[in-house]
C-alpha cells in the first residue's frame, strides 16, 4: 500500500491510507470460517490449518493449482480478507506475512492472534526496522503502555499492494468476553484504542468479537460509540465497514442487539456493512455501498 499516516488519540487511532479501495463502488470480501482453535489459544500455539488456508487462498497450494481467491473473485481489484478471532498463534506471523507479500493483487488481511504475552507484541514491532513489511502498533505506548507480562487477544491488519511497501498493524481487543474468555484467561489485558483505517473512499474499523457487543447508545465509551464519533467527522454518504473477527459458539441473542445498533445507529443513513468472520468455508460478500446490510 502507499504511505500510511498515524493519528493517535487515547481511544481511536486513525490510520490514513493514501489509496482508494473500491472498484466501481464495490469491494471484494472473503470471510474465512475456520475450525475453532480453542485448545491452541492458551499456549499461543501455531495454527497450521489456518496457515495452509491462507496459502491456498493467496498463492495456491497442493490442492489449489490456481489460487483460490482468483477463482472466487477474479481480477486484480483489492480484496478484504477477514479471519476469525484467535485464528493464529503469534509465531505464525512470519509465514502469513510472506504469503501476503507474495499476493499479486492488493490485499487487506484482518486476522486474530493470541493469546500472546504483551512483551512479545512489543518485541515484534521493535524487530521490524528495515524489514520488507513495516510493523506498527495500533496504539501509542506513551498514552498507556500495555503490561509486558499479561497476555493480549490481538489482531493483525495487513495492507498490501504489489510493488509497494506492505504494512502490518497490530491492534488489541478492547472488551473481553466475560463468561468464558475472562474466566479461562484471567491474565488477559484489554486494549485501549481501536483502529480506524481511512482510505480515500471508505472507512474500515476492525474489531474483535465482544468489541462489537456494547450498543453505542448504552455505553458512550464503547467501540461502537467511538466509531459513531469518528464517522461524525466524515461525509454522510461516505461508505463504512465495521469488521469483526469472532470466536462464537452457537446463537447468542446479544448479537441481534449489537448488529441492530451498528446498522441503525452507527451506520444509520450511511452506505456500509457490518461483517463478521467466525470459526473451513471461504465465501465472497461484494460490498455495494448503496444500502446497509449485515453478514
Amino acid at each position: 500500500m502507499p504511505d500510511v499516516t498515524f493519528h493517535y488519540s487515547e481511544r481511536v487511532t486513525r490510520v490514513e491510507v493514501a489509496a482508494s479501495l473500491l472498484a466501481a463502488t464495490r469491494l471484494g470480501i472473503c470471510l474465512l470460517q475456520l475450525p475453532p482453535s480453542v485448545p491452541a489459544v492458551d499456549g499461543d500455539h501455531s495454527r497450521p490449518l489456518a496457515i495452509s488456508t491462507v496459502r491456498d487462498l493467496l498463492i495456491g497450494g497442493p490442492d489449489h493449482a490456481v489460487l483460490a481467491l482468483q477463482r472466487m473473485i477474479p481480477g486484480a481489484d483489492p480484496v478484504l480478507v477477514v479471519a476469525p478471532e484467535y485464528a493464529f498463534g503469534s509465531t505464525d506471523w512470519t509465514e502469513i506475512d510472506a504469503l501476503v507479500r507474495a499476493a499479486t493483487r492488493p490485499i487487506i488481511l484482518v486476522a486474530g492472534f493470541g493469546a500472546t504475552i504483551g512483551q512479545s507484541v512489543l518485541d515484534w514491532q521493535a524487530a521490524g526496522a528495515g524489514e520488507a513489511t513495516q510493523r506498527h502498533l495500533g496504539w501509542r505506548e506513551a498514552d498507556g503502555a500495555i503490561s509486558d507480562i499479561q497476555r493480549v487477544n490481538g489482531g493483525w491488519c495487513w495492507l498490501h499492494t504489489p510493488g509497494e511497501t506492505t504494512h502490518c498493524i497490530a491492534y488489541l481487543k478492547n472488551v473481553l468476553e466475560q463468561s468464558v474468555e475472562a474466566v479461562n484467561l484471567p491474565d488477559l489485558q484489554e486494549g485501549r484504542a481501536i483502529i480506524h483505517l481511512a482510505f480515500g473512499d471508505v472507512d474500515i474499523f476492525p474489531l474483535i468479537c465482544a468489541d462489537l457487543l456494547q450498543p453505542a447508545a448504552q455505553n458512550a465509551g464503547s467501540p461502537q460509540a467511538r466509531i459513531l464519533h469518528a464517522l461524525g467527522t466524515t461525509a454522510a454518504d461516505r461508505p463504512a465497514l465495521v469488521v469483526g473477527s469472532l470466536l462464537q459458539s452457537g446463537y447468542n441473542v446479544n448479537w441481534v442487539a449489537a448488529v441492530n445498533s451498528l446498522l441503525n445507529t452507527v451506520l444509520a443513513g450511511r452506505p456500509g456493512q457490518s461483517l463478521c468472520a467466525t470459526s473451513l468455508r471461504m465465501r465472497r460478500r461484494p460490498m455495494k455501498p448503496m444500502t446497509n446490510g449485515a453478514v
